[in-house]
């Protein structure tokens, strides 16, 4: 489990926290078998006409952090702690994968230019699940359920549960949030050959404009955040890391084009910079965005009672 630099010092010298932060465990973890569960079924369903799925990794993964220091970091390092399990680099702790058959480990050999383009893919689906209102339980915890095929074959199948406390006890002005992530990440040959081939230019060239639309998606939701609302600091929060790593992941997908197709490249025109050589315009659209964003979050947190 992750927690952020304020909880872990709390944990370390408050007895009486950890049991505050026990008890917030204890009742996500009383659904957390219940969502397993469910999230099998969504898995069966989906390969009902296939019946030759294997599983890449499945696991799950709790992190705990004020409102303040919410932070995208945690679910960064997940993403690429799966990938590189997918593609036979490391394993992170306790993961559950199934052996898969010679012609899987042959298909995925043959994705390693797409390695970028599945970890996005993810990380489209979680971010879109942490704005997203989702179902509440009695307990107040929201759960939000979605599956993605991050490249023909290979499709993410996720659960989060997410609850928000706040208690003056130990922190005066401060909400305390809980994440929980259930997926796993399943392959199908015959799924994979009942869609049209992927041409690798082609798909991070649609992936870079889903991102940009949804960047300023986000930058126009933002308008609309009520300020007067409960829960309007922790949307700040969420609003602020993802707009910011969206904008950086954009940066990597142009980069990885330049070196893919350089003649092809749109920042040939453009001056290069650290986001990966993004064209002036989109660089300074999706800066200017972030920068709004962060401010505004900024102003709020330093206006707190």
């Amino acid at each position: 489990m992750g927690q952020s630099n304020t909880i872990k010092e709390q944990q370390e010298k408050n007895a009486e926290f950890q049991k505050y932060v026990d008890g917030m465990r204890a009742d996500l973890n009383k659904i957390q078998a219940e969502q397993t569960q469910i999230l099998d079924k969504h898995v069966k369903e989906h390969y009902s006409k296939y019946k030759d799925d294997a599983s890449m990794i499945s696991s799950s993964y709790q992190h705990l952090t004020t409102v303040s220091e919410w932070s995208l970091a945690s679910v960064n390092v997940m993403i690429d702690s799966c990938r590189d399990t997918i593609f036979g680099k490391k394993l992170p702790v306790d993961p559950k994968k199934d052996k898969p058959p010679a012609e899987v480990n042959i298909a995925i050999k043959a994705m390693t230019n797409l390695e970028l383009l599945i970890a996005n893919a993810a990380f489209d689906v979680i971010q879109g699940l942490l704005t997203s209102a989702g179902s509440k339980t009695e307990t107040g915890i929201s759960i939000k359920y979605d599956k993605k095929m991050l490249v023909p074959g290979m499709t993410l199948f996720i659960i989060v549960m997410e609850n928000s406390y706040q208690s003056k006890d130990f922190f005066s002005n401060e909400s305390i949030i809980q994440t929980l992530f259930l997926f796993d990440v399943r392959f199908s040959i015959k799924e994979g050959k009942g869609m049209s081939e992927l041409n690798d230019l082609q798909a991070y060239e649609e992936q870079k404009q889903v991102f940009r639309n949804q960047l300023r998606k986000l930058g126009n939701d933002f308008n609309d955040l009520d300020t007067k609302a409960s829960d309007y600091l922790t949307s700040l929060a969420k609003f602020t890391e993802i707009s910011d790593v969206l904008n950086k992941r954009l940066g990597s997908i142009n980069k990885l084009l330049q070196e893919l197709n350089p003649l092809a490249g749109p920042a040939l025109n453009g001056v290069g910079s650290e986001l990966g050589g993004l064209p002036d315009t989109e660089k300074q659209e999706g800066d200017a965005i972030v920068s709004r964003i962060k401010r505004q979050f900024h102003t709020a947190l330093a206006a707190r009672p």
